[in-house]
């Protein structure tokens, strides 16, 4: 039986364990990767810490569910890693020690041998002037209670953009040391690629990650996916679709880069009218995922949101001289910049015909 939207049957956070699995169809060569990484880890030392970087929409929540999900069912990794995820937004948590906290809680659901340990924490806290010193007791607390069970834990830690801009420097160093010499405990998390903190390598964090970036679907994988959706959302016409309007298919995933987000609109779209033209999909398309972009415009720098309007608002492919024209920024700052939008999939640079 159709239901209502394809939100409802492509939202990881509404999925059962089992119906995400069923329906992870792209992502695969990612997904192995990933998962050697965890696999072949024993955390007997401290192990390299993994992030998986790619724009809103590219599939990063589900593949965090997925790689967690087959931690928990792996036989032989289960009896000593617990794979804790964090929600997609965690605005409870603005500093270290709250994270601390919500890993207790995590704990506590996940396993009665933590039954209690937020509440030891929490008889910790004594005042605001001392949340350094309470964050480093209750973490030791966490080690001691992870030992004692002969635990070991992954956190699945999405938007970790958010909590580095919670953090400040210092915090920033304390969790560095962290996990670089506490192998109890390791970090796969994710980020969309717009945000400045993971491009800057000086940060304290960087050289703990090993990242992995995400690009948008080709086009095997975009009707993989789709032929995926057409299970469960509008058979018959779906299948019409993909069999008879195959160039409106490709011709919006090129305009859209492969992105899963925006190919999961579309595809309602173009269920819903089939017999549609690729200028009225696009234009439907691009009033659904307004706030999407908006979004992805919003987390930039000032500079880049300045330069990114004034290609936006031309046509063709501009140059930098006509950048500097229109921002009245300095040749050096937009080619940084520019370069930086490059290796985050914002920006295509193609060499001059002329």
């Amino acid at each position: 039986m159709a239901i209502a939207t394809v939100d409802s049957i492509y939202n990881p956070s509404q999925l059962s364990r089992q119906e995400l699995i069923d329906r992870f169809v792209v992502r695969h060569n990612e997904f192995k990767k990933l998962y050697r990484h965890i696999k072949e880890a024993k955390m007997k030392t401290p192990e390299e810490h993994l992030l998986i970087v790619g724009q809103r929409g590219m599939g990063k929540t589900t593949l965090l569910l997925r790689l967690a999900y087959e931690v928990e069912q792996d036989k032989k990794l289960n009896k000593w890693l617990l794979p804790l995820v964090f929600r997609e937004e965690q605005y409870n948590i603005r500093t270290l020690f709250n994270l601390w906290e919500e890993v207790a809680r995590m704990l506590e659901d996940k396993s009665e041998a933590f039954a209690g340990l937020f509440d030891e924490m929490d008889a910790l806290y004594t005042n605001k002037a001392n949340e350094e010193k309470y964050e480093r007791a209750i973490f030791d607390l966490l080690l001691e209670k992870l030992r004692g069970q002969k635990k070991k834990i992954i956190l699945f830690l999405d938007n970790i953009q958010d909590l580095l801009k919670k953090m400040g420097k210092q915090e920033s160093q304390r969790l560095r040391k962290i996990l670089s010499t506490v192998p109890e405990l390791r970090l796969v998390a994710a980020s969309p690629v717009s945000i400045e903190a993971l491009h800057d390598y000086k940060h304290p964090l960087m050289e703990q990650l090993k990242t992995f970036h995400l690009k948008g679907l080709d086009k095997e994988a975009t009707f993989k996916l789709l032929g995926k959706l057409g299970e469960y959302y509008k058979p018959d016409e779906a299948k019409d679709l993909l069999e008879n309007y195959q160039s409106r298919v490709e011709t919006i995933r090129r305009i859209t880069g492969g992105v899963i987000r925006t190919n999961v609109l579309l595809f309602e779209i173009f269920v819903d009218d089939r017999k549609g033209d690729v200028f009225k999909d696009l234009e439907r398309l691009l009033d659904r995922v307004t706030p999407l972009y908006k979004d992805r415009t919003d987390d930039l720098p000032k500079h880049q949101q300045v330069i990114i309007d004034a290609i936006a608002l031309n046509w063709d492919a501009v140059a930098t001289k006509e950048i500097k024209q229109q921002t009245r920024l300095e040749s050096k700052v937009i080619s940084a910049q520019i370069a930086k939008q490059q290796y985050t999939q914002i920006l295509k640079k193609q060499k001059s015909i002329f």
